[in-house]
Formats: C-alpha cells, structure tokens, sequence
C-alpha cells in the first residue's frame, strides 16, 4: 500500500475492494459494494443503493482522521446514476454517529453541495445543482482562513474557515431522507492540508487520474 504523499490520511481506490491506502480499515455495511457502474478511474467505485449501504471505519488511531484542527481536505468523484429525490440528504462522508446533534455531514441535498454540522451551527449550502449519471470532482477543504466548496473544477463557494468535529466513526454513504437509489462514490482521499483555493467563481485543477505515488497532483498549500 502506499499514499500519493505525506499528508494523505485516508486513499481509496474501490478497485473490487476497500482497501484504504493509508491503512484505515473500512467495513461494508447494508449493501454497499464496489461496482463497475461507480467507477470514475480503475475498474469499479463504490456502490450505494439504500439508506443504510455505507462503509465505516471505527478504528481511527493516532488522531489519523483527526481533522478538527489545521487544515484540511476531504474529496471523491461522486454522483447519483438517475435522479435525486427531493428533499432527501444523499451523504457522501459523514464523521459520527445517527444522533443528529452529534455528527457532520458532506453530502448532496435535493441535488444541491451542502456541509452540516449542527453541533457548531454551521448549516453551509450551496445552490449548484449537480447533473445526475456522470461521477464529479467534489472537495469541501479549509486552509485554516478561508473554506472552499469545490465541483467539478470550480470553486462554488467561499465562507470562513471551520474545523470538522471529531467523533470516532467516520463513514461513506448512510444516507437520511425517504429514499435512494444509484450514488456512485470513487477515488475519496482525505487530507491533513488544503489542496484547492481560491475565490468564488475561480476555476482549480481537477485531478486527471486516479491518485498514486506518481500521479499528477494538485499543489498543496503547506504552512510554516
């Protein structure tokens, strides 16, 4: 196993497994399962198809997605196969558990990029409708001043800087609302620094390839 660099803490392929490359061990819960229909990069991606198909790690050591404090990044291409049903929150990463007041979310509502986290009052959406049976570069990052939302090569919005709490279970996928059908999550990595900035409106670099020790990768912003 190897990561791309020394800030990834989380790297995942979903090449027929869950191998993660900075060694977290994710379980596969509800009927979450690679598939060629997810895959962006490679051979498969991962497979949501129900309100309770996710993978979770538990075994979180050393602080490793730890990201309550510096900066950080956290991305994947993703995508619903048809259509988002209206009002629904189709989770792309969520850190703690199903009490509503004690975890955040990244996830698509209504078809729309949005970040919760109702434990610190931060309820961050943006109105860009994401277009459905196509897989997209998504990333929520902070560079410890400034937030960025970011879709498909553009900076989508722009806010004050926060941290993600941290809780002991972090997953991909287990979703709210009434239904869900088709989420296509693949390549997600998760980063202790800030790998996409800029204003509102500005374009960034989206990646080429599926990231590997030789790939291509965006410039990160390092802190001294």
């Amino acid at each position: 196993m190897a990561v791309d660099d020394q800030y990834t803490v989380a790297l995942m392929h979903f090449d027929g497994n869950l191998t993660d490359e900075a060694g977290n061990v994710w379980t596969s819960y509800g009927g979450a399962a690679t598939s060629a229909a997810a895959a962006e990069f490679g051979s498969e991606g991962l497979l949501i198809n129900s309100l309770s198909d996710c993978i979770r790690t538990t075994a979180i050591s050393g602080g490793r997605l730890d990201l309550s404090a510096g900066p950080w990044t956290i991305e994947a291409w993703a995508g619903v196969s048809s259509t988002f049903a209206s009002g629904d929150n189709n989770n792309l990463f969520r850190q703690g558990g199903s009490d509503y007041s004690s975890r955040w979310v990244f996830d698509f509502t209504s078809g729309n990029l949005r970040y919760a986290s109702p434990s610190n009052s931060i309820f961050w959406q943006v109105n860009q409708t994401v277009s459905t049976g196509v897989l997209h570069h998504m990333a929520l990052c902070s560079d410890g001043t400034t937030a960025y939302m970011c879709l498909g090569g553009v900076i989508i919005g722009t806010r004050s800087a926060f941290n993600l709490p941290f809780y002991n279970s972090f997953n991909i996928g287990c979703s709210g609302g009434s239904s869900l059908s088709g989420q296509l999550i693949d390549e997600v990595r998760i980063s202790k620094v800030c790998r996409y900035s800029g204003v509102q409106g500005s374009s960034y670099n989206v990646p080429t390839s599926a990231f590997s020790p030789t790939a291509c990768l965006p410039q990160p912003i390092i802190f001294f």
